[in-house]
């Protein structure tokens, strides 16, 4: 998306640009969804080693002295995902907006 941008973004007609987003937009969904699923896992499996961790006789807290906190996995996660698309996404339309002239069509 950066390097249409870059390249060709104020070349493109309107469809064009509307067309570009809407790929964009379907791989950034393709690209999230699973990595926001396995996070997910990845959450719950340390969530589990913790569980499993305080039993006695576990020999999870010498394998895994310290297991890191899981409560700021999904938001930060979500948080990164979302801005890269809203970043690039709006670097795309600023691009078509600077170099257009006043008359032309953004989107």
């Amino acid at each position: 998306m950066l390097i249409s941008a870059y390249f060709a973004g104020a070349r493109l007609s309107a469809m064009m640009a509307r067309l570009a987003i809407f790929l964009y937009t379907l791989f950034a969904m393709a690209t999230s969804v699973p990595t926001l699923a396995i996070s997910y896992r990845f959450t719950k499996v340390a969530e589990l080693l913790a569980i499993k961790g305080v039993e006695p006789d576990s020999v999870i807290p010498h394998i895994f002295p310290q297991l890191p906190s899981t409560y700021f996995v999904m938001p930060v996660m979500t948080l990164i995902l979302v801005g890269a698309y809203a970043g690039t996404l709006a670097f795309f339309l600023q691009s078509r907006r600077g170099a257009m002239t006043s008359g032309d069509e953004i989107i």
